[in-house]
């Protein structure tokens, strides 16, 4: 017998053993496996930086052309507008030599003063192309100004441009407009006396269109009312006539018969 329950005791503790082991396998799985989150970064904003230099623009590059052995600088080309009887002054240093040129149909005319003018005259209304040329026979560093002055009395138009070479071409593209007009005094009077003359003569037109309206509707109203009061005066006759008719039926006693 004690064979028996010391086999028993041996399994139990045996059995015991193999639970305990599989149950600090499974713990011990569970403890590998699990894992402190990372805590995830955050962005922070730097109160102490300063926003960074926008770089210089930079200076446009001059463009030169050749003109008689020399480069010279091609100044950047200008689009104006104006009213007629336009006049284009462009003032430099005195040079050795300054030209204008112009390609357009209109006509157009010039005077030219090496010691530092040139004058156009555009003459009439349109579109112009024109080429001023000024050569020197060193660099010379100024400020070239070009004065547009209008039709009218409008202030003139003063372009300034730099230049630094030995000399310069400028390319000017010009419209001439209609000078616009501005009616005096006694044309805004003439006006409103013709405004209102015209005014009248349609009044009166449409007075007389009404009063001969008017009178056509007389005359009908005339005749109707005549037609009525004939009409009026045969009914009454013919009811006259046909009382006439019964008393003298009844006087005669054709009456009293049919009674």
């Amino acid at each position: 017998m004690y064979p028996k329950i010391l086999t028993f005791l041996v399994s139990v503790l045996l059995f015991s053993s193999l639970l305990i082991g599989f149950a600090s396998a499974s713990s011990g799985d569970g403890i590998s496996s699990y894992s402190t989150p990372t805590p995830t970064p955050t962005a922070t904003t730097d109160t102490n930086t300063t926003e960074p230099t926008p770089a210089p623009t930079p200076a446009p590059t001059p463009i030169y052309v050749y003109v008689d052995g020399n480069y010279v600088e091609s100044l950047t080309p200008l689009h104006l507008s104006s009213y007629n009887r336009t006049v284009l002054s462009l003032t430099f240093a005195a040079c050795v030599s300054c030209s204008v040129n112009g390609s357009t149909p209109n006509h157009w005319s010039s005077n030219q003063d090496s010691s530092g003018t040139i004058t156009v005259f555009p003459d009439q209304i349109g579109s112009y192309e024109f080429r001023f040329q000024v050569l020197y026979d060193q660099i010379v560093n100024q400020v070239i100004t070009l004065t547009v002055y209008g039709g009218g009395n409008n202030e003139p138009d003063v372009l300034p441009l730099n230049s630094t070479n030995r000399g310069f071409t400028l390319d000017v593209f010009l419209t001439v407009n209609e000078l616009p007009h501005y009616p005096d005094p006694s044309e805004i009077a003439q006006a409103n006396d013709n405004l209102n003359r015209q005014l009248y003569n349609e009044m009166k037109t449409d007075y007389q269109s009404q009063l001969s309206l008017s009178q056509s509707l007389s005359y009908v109203a005339i005749v109707v009312a005549v037609v009525v009061a004939v009409l009026i005066i045969l009914i009454l006759r013919q009811q006259r006539h046909h009382d006439a008719i019964v008393n003298n039926l009844n006087a005669r006693g054709y009456g009293r018969g049919r009674e």
